[in-house]
C-alpha cells in the first residue's frame, strides 16, 4: 500500500499538516544537517530518500499508512545544556520527544544525526528505550534494551563527540593563525573594506572609504550625528548593510572603531560549548592585536573625533541629569540679586549645592550694569539634600493645616458624589456597562489563555516561558475580577445618605499618599501644582539661610470661623511661608547619618486635626 509522505520542516507544519493523523499509524524519518550551505545540498534530500524507501520496502510496515519526516536544517547535534529548560535546543527533535507514545519506529542515516555528544545520545537512549521504540540506523535495527546495541550506540556517540572537539581545535588554531597574520576571519568586511584577491586579504574599498573620511570629517567640523545622517539620505548614499538604514548606531560605530587607524582586536575563546564572556572569567582566551591594516583615517583626526563625541557624550547626560534628578530645579532664585539657582553636583567630590550664578555670569560677561551686584558676602550656595528635604516637608505641613485645601478637596470630591446619587437610575446603568465590559474582557484573556496551553502542548514555548505567561494572566485576571468587586459595590452604594459620608477619611488618606511619595517625578508634580518659586536669603553674621516659599494659593496658616450650625467661614492665609535658620552644613551632617533618611515631619495621622474641622 502506497504511504502518505507528510514533510515537515517547522513546527507550523507539523501543526498544519499532522494534526489530523493517527500517529500509531505513522513511521518517523528524522533528518539533519548542521549549517545552512549544508542544506543547499543533497545530504537532507538523500537521507528523506533512504528513510522513505527503507519503510516502503520491508513488509513488516505494510500496515502503517503515513510516514513523517522531520527535516531539520541548520542545527548542530551539539546542543546539549543542562541549563535550559529543554535540554535539545532544536525545533523537531523535541517535538519527536512529546509525542514519544504515541511513535514506535524512528529511522535516521546514522546515530550522529540524534547528536554529537554523550551527554544526549544516553538521553535518547534511555527515552527510546522507555517507551519501546524502534530506531533503524541506516535500516538496520538496534535494540536499546541490548547490553550491546546500547553500548555501540553510546561508543559511537562518545567518538563523534571526540571529533567534534577535534574540529574546533583545528579550527580555532586556523583561525589564530589567520588572524596573526592580519587577515580577515569571517564575517561581512568592515564599511570602507573589501576582499582582496587572495582568500583573507583586506583591502580599501575606494569608493565607500571616501564616504567613511567624510563621516569623520563632518562631525570633526562640529555636525551632528542626526545631520550625517541627513546627508547620507539626501545624497542616496547606501548603508553598510543591504536593505539597512543609517542610524545614530551605525554612525557611531563608524566614529569609535579603530580598525579606520589601522588597529582591531581580536578575543578568541578557547573552550567549546562556553560563551565568550565565561571564557575570559575563566582564562580559556586567546587575545590577538592587528595593527597593520590598511588606514583609512591618520591618528590625528581619529583623536580629534573622540574628544569631540566624548564631550557632546558628557553634555548630553548632563541634560538628562538635570531633566530628572532634581526636585527644586528651575524653582530656586537667589533672594539678593534674583538670579534663577543652578546646581553644581559631583559625586566624587562629594560636592551636591544649589548656587547662585552670578560668579559665572561675570566671567562671561553676562552681567548688565543695572544687574544687582551678588557673589562673596551676599549669597551662598544650599545644600541640595537639606533644602530639598526642608520644602517637601513645609508643603506637606501646609497641605495637611490649609483649610482651604480641606473645603477645595470636599467640593470636588463630594460634587462627584452628587452627582451619582442625585441620578442613580444613570449611574446604575453606566456601572452595569462599565461591569459587561469588564466580563467581557475577561473572556479575551481566557481565550488568550487557551491559545498559550495550545502552545505549551506543542513546545511552541518553554516550559519557563508558559509559567511566567499564565501567572501575568491569572494576574490579569484577578485584577479584572477586583475591579468587577469594586462596581458591584458601588451600585450597592448609589443613592445612599451623602450626610453620613466620611469626606475627612478620604482627604486623610490622599495626604497620606502624598507624604508618602517617593520619586522624584511625583513629588515634582505636587511641587509645581502648589508652589511658584523660592527664593534663597544667606545671612553672612549668623551663617545661616531663610527659605520664603511662594504658593500659588494664599493658603499660609489659613482660618475657619464658625457662623453656624454645621456652617463655617474661611478666611485666607498668605501666600508665602519662611524657612528660618537654617544651618546647612549641620544638616547636611544629619542626613549623611544612614540611621536618618528625612528632616522630617513626626509620623502622625491627620485624622485628630481633622476631626476639628467637624466642628
Amino acid at each position: 500500500m502506497k504511504k502518505n509522505i507528510v514533510v515537515v520542516r517547522t513546527l507550523t507544519d507539523f501543526r498544519d499538516n499532522c494534526s489530523d493523523l493517527d500517529f500509531k499509524e505513522c513511521l518517523v524519518v528524522y533528518c539533519r544537517v548542521s549549517t545552512k550551505q549544508q542544506i543547499k545540498t543533497e545530504s537532507l534530500n538523500d537521507q528523506q530518500r533512504l528513510g522513505i524507501e527503507f519503510y516502503q520496502k520491508d513488509k513488516q510496515f505494510k500496515s502503517f499508512k503515513h510516514i513523517i519526516v522531520f527535516r531539520e536544517e541548520g542545527f548542530s547535534g551539539d546542543d546539549y545544556n543542562v541549563n535550559e529548560e529543554s535540554l535539545i535546543k532544536r525545533k523537531l527533535l523535541p517535538i519527536i520527544l512529546s509525542n514519544i507514545k504515541l511513535f514506535k519506529h524512528i529511522w535516521v542515516i546514522d546515530t550522529n544525526r540524534l547528536g554529537r555528544s554523550v551527554q544526549i545520545i544516553s538521553y535518547l537512549t534511555i527515552e527510546f528505550s522507555k517507551h519501546n521504540i524502534s530506531l533503524y540506523v541506516n535500516g538496520v535495527l538496534r535494540n536499546l534494551n541490548e547490553m550491546g546495541d546500547k553500548f555501540l550506540i553510546q561508543l559511537m556517540g562518545l567518538v563523534d563527540e571526540i571529533e567534534n572537539e577535534k574540529r574546533f581545535v583545528r579550527g580555532t588554531i586556523g583561525k589564530l593563525s589567520s588572524i596573526r597574520k592580519g587577515q580577515h576571519w569571517g564575517g561581512r568586511h568592515l564599511f570602507g573594506y573589501k576582499r582582496g584577491k587572495r582568500n583573507g586579504d583586506i583591502i580599501i574599498d575606494e569608493e565607500k572609504s571616501k564616504i567613511v573620511k567624510h563621516i569623520y570629517n563632518m562631525c570633526n567640523n562640529g555636525e551632528s550625528i542626526h545631520n550625517i545622517i541627513e546627508y547620507l539620505k539626501n545624497n542616496n548614499i547606501n548603508p553598510p548593510i543591504k536593505n539597512g538604514l543609517w542610524n545614530e548606531s551605525t554612525i557611531r560605530n563608524i566614529l569609535r572603531n579603530e580598525t579606520y587607524i589601522g588597529k582591531k582586536q581580536f578575543i578568541v575563546k578557547t573552550m567549546k560549548k562556553v560563551d565568550k564572556e565565561e571564557c575570559i572569567e575563566l582564562g580559556h582566551y586567546e587575545k590577538i592585536e592587528q595593527n597593520d591594516l590598511p588606514k583609512i583615517i591618520d591618528d590625528e583626526l581619529f583623536k580629534s573625533v573622540q574628544k569631540r563625541m566624548k564631550k557632546n557624550y558628557q553634555t548630553k547626560q548632563h541634560i538628562n541629569r538635570c531633566k530628572t534628578k532634581y526636585l527644586l530645579r528651575n524653582i530656586l532664585f537667589c533672594g539678593n540679586c534674583g538670579r534663577r539657582m543652578s546646581i553644581n553636583s559631583n559625586k566624587k567630590r562629594n560636592i551636591g549645592v544649589y548656587q547662585c550664578n552670578y560668579k559665572v555670569d561675570k566671567w562671561k560677561n553676562r552681567v548688565k550694569e543695572d544687574d544687582i551686584e551678588c557673589g562673596l558676602h551676599r549669597t551662598k550656595s544650599v545644600n541640595i539634600k537639606v533644602v530639598e528635604n526642608l520644602v517637601w516637608n513645609e508643603l506637606v505641613n501646609i497641605l495637611r493645616d490649609s483649610y482651604k485645601i480641606k473645603e477645595k478637596f470636599k467640593n470636588e470630591f463630594l460634587k462627584t458624589v452628587y452627582k451619582m446619587r442625585n441620578n442613580p437610575k444613570q449611574r446604575i446603568e453606566e456601572i452595569d456597562n462599565e461591569i459587561k465590559e469588564l466580563k467581557d474582557k475577561i473572556e479575551l484573556v481566557e481565550k488568550r489563555k487557551i491559545q498559550i496551553i495550545k502552545k505549551f502542548v506543542t513546545i511552541d514555548i518553554s516550559d519557563s516561558h508558559y509559567k511566567i505567561l499564565m501567572d501575568e494572566i491569572d494576574s490579569e485576571i484577578d485584577t479584572i475580577n477586583n475591579d468587577i468587586v469594586k462596581r458591584e459595590i458601588e451600585k450597592s452604594e448609589v443613592g445612599g445618605d451623602l450626610r453620613w459620608y466620611d469626606w475627612l477619611s478620604e482627604f486623610d488618606k490622599k495626604y497620606t499618599e502624598i507624604k508618602d511619595l517617593e520619586s522624584i517625578e511625583d513629588k515634582r508634580k505636587i511641587i509645581e501644582n502648589h508652589i511658584n518659586r523660592i527664593d534663597v536669603y544667606w545671612d553672612c553674621i549668623t551663617k545661616t539661610h531663610t527659605l520664603k516659599i511662594h504658593f500659588n494659593l494664599k493658603i499660609v496658616r489659613d482660618k475657619r470661623k464658625k457662623i453656624g450650625k454645621y456652617q463655617f467661614e474661611i478666611s485666607e492665609g498668605r501666600n508665602y511661608s519662611d524657612i528660618n535658620d537654617i544651618n546647612s552644613n549641620h544638616l547636611s551632617r544629619k542626613l549623611n547619618n544612614k540611621t536618618t533618611d528625612k528632616l522630617l515631619l513626626p509620623n502622625h495621622s491627620t485624622v485628630t486635626d481633622l476631626a476639628r474641622f467637624r466642628g
